[in-house]
């Protein structure tokens, strides 16, 4: 498995035996989001699942592989070398799809990477084949298709710069990271497209363009090499709160005595004019006995910081009642994007803020 301990660096020049991601963990991966999924799609199969999340997978490491590549071709990380298309040695038992548009030639002769690429425009944008092939002295020829295995391969021949092994080791797990969170994003969309063409995919919930069009949204950035790196977040929380599962999501409050809070704007009282009144007297409610509501500001708080972040960052001014938990489902929310912005939407107004 790959974690910190992996014993496979030097200061100099990085020496790696390619590693694969495990089946095990994979087939992990597989069970928690099918529990999430089938829950949501109440006719999803467990076979009907097992080939999609395959497909998902696949599509997942193109997509990260791509990013890599790109990254590689545009940073000049190693020796570039642009060659004819026809230079590319073949693989017998797996020929490209078609004739590739240009070429390039990654690292040393006696250690190279060839990149059959399908097409290339601006913006390091760049779509390789599938076929990226790994060749070391004369003879010996392998295919990669794993981005972490690509990344590994690459980062052994760059030796212009001492890369720690700490280093090394968490942006390989980002690369891992990435990886399982566009695989799930990508098999919830083939499920909702499966599913429909069969009538029987639950309605979509009504919401608003801006936010229906950023659910739509499953690859992320289209060059960065971690797309949809989220630290510290695992797999069953993601598929809660991430846009590209339509999620609808929970906002909680707190209460912070008003001598220790702060606000940027201009008018600090703004922040609470956008709650509902009947919002404010729920809140209001929660407060301790004989609490005055005017010694204290509303804050809102992300449902999953308030289920794992704010205990832990401000367990002391909790237990001095400077801050005060009131409850973590109050207003519900469409998460963006950014995971971290969300939409709520104003009932008077009929608008999202």
């Amino acid at each position: 498995s790959r974690c910190k301990s992996d014993p496979i660096y030097q200061p100099r020049r990085v020496i790696m035996v390619p590693n694969h991601t495990p089946v095990s963990k994979t087939e992990n991966l597989a069970e928690i989001v099918f529990k999430h999924f089938s829950t949501r799609f109440t006719s999803l199969a467990a076979g009907q699942f097992d080939r999609i999340w395959a497909d998902a997978c696949r599509q997942a490491q193109f997509e990260i592989l791509k990013r890599l590549t790109a990254c590689f071709i545009f940073e000049e990380l190693v020796p570039i070398e642009k060659i004819d298309p026809q230079s590319i040695p073949q693989v017998t038992e797996d020929t490209p799809p078609s004739r590739p548009r240009g070429a390039y030639r990654i690292g040393a002769a006696d250690n190279c990477v060839f990149i059959p690429v399908e097409a290339q425009t601006q913006c390091a944008r760049l779509t390789p084949q599938s076929g990226l092939l790994h060749q070391v002295g004369e003879g010996s020829i392998r295919k990669l298709t794993d981005p972490i295995d690509f990344f590994d391969t690459m980062i052994a021949m760059v030796d212009r710069f001492a890369l720690p092994p700490e280093k090394v080791s968490q942006t390989r797990s980002a690369i891992q990271n990435s990886f399982e969170n566009l695989a799930c994003g990508i098999s919830f969309k083939l499920i909702q497209k499966e599913l429909r063409l069969k009538d029987t995919d639950p309605a979509k919930p009504t919401v608003n363009d801006l936010i229906h069009y950023e659910q739509l949204v499953t690859t992320g950035h289209p060059v960065h090499p971690l797309t949809k790196y989220r630290s510290n977040i695992s797999i069953d929380e993601t598929l809660k709160i991430a846009p590209e599962y339509n999620n609808c999501i929970d906002i909680g409050f707190v209460a912070v005595k008003k001598e220790y809070f702060h606000c940027s704007v201009l008018d600090p009282l703004s922040l609470q004019a956008w709650l509902r009144p009947d919002i404010k007297k729920l809140l209001i409610r929660q407060l301790p006995p004989m609490s005055n509501p005017e010694d204290y500001r509303f804050i809102p708080v992300h449902s999953w910081q308030y289920r794992n972040w704010l205990k832990k960052q401000f367990d002391a001014d909790i237990k001095e009642k400077q801050i005060i938990p009131l409850g973590q489902s109050f207003i519900k929310a469409y998460p963006s994007l950014s995971l971290r912005t969300l939409y709520v939407e104003c009932s008077e107004k009929g608008i999202f803020v």
